[in-house]
């Protein structure tokens, strides 16, 4: 699913003549695909350290907490970076990692996705967003027509978007 996320943002970078993108991956050649079209692999420090705004989509729960923690714990700032995860989260990690980023002084959008991978592949999914009205302004250009076809606005409370998915 993050594969077929990540080759249409990459499209959408190389069309606009935008910066290629850099990804991360716990076994960087899943993204063999993504770097035979232009994308740069990077260490997850260096990906945060070099991006304003950072996707992850994970496996578990525990692997987005360590990796949220793994970021507070660089010597770099994360003021103002936005960080969105499109995984099926609990609601409490949701809001833990929206506590977590706040206190430095980065944001957190929820945003489980609706589809299989071969709807991903397409740019089709359908985004539950919750968080910060201004981030999710920031973010709503790199998913409507790229990553998918509409978003579903649960508000603020990034608990919500979670509920809605599981509860879906």
């Amino acid at each position: 699913m993050g594969l077929g996320m990540s080759l249409n943002l990459q499209k959408y970078f190389q069309a606009n003549g935008l910066p290629p993108l850099r990804y991360s991956n716990r076994t960087i050649s899943k993204g063999d695909a993504l770097h035979d079209m232009g994308a740069g692999p990077e260490e997850f420090g260096a990906l945060v350290q070099k991006s304003d705004v950072i996707f992850t989509m994970i496996s578990t729960d525990d692997v987005l907490v360590d990796l949220l923690k793994k970021a507070a714990a660089m010597e770099i700032s994360l003021n103002g970076k936005i960080f969105v995860d499109t995984s099926t989260l609990h609601p409490d990690t949701s809001e833990w990692a929206a506590k977590h980023l706040s206190g430095h002084g980065a944001t957190f959008i929820a945003a489980p996705v609706f589809g299989a991978s071969p709807v991903a592949a397409a740019g089709k999914l359908i985004f539950a967003v919750a968080g910060p009205a201004a981030a999710v302004t920031t973010v709503r250009p790199l998913i409507i027509n790229i990553m998918g076809r509409c978003i579903i606005d649960m508000g603020e409370d990034v608990r919500k978007s979670s509920l809605l998915k599981i509860s879906g």
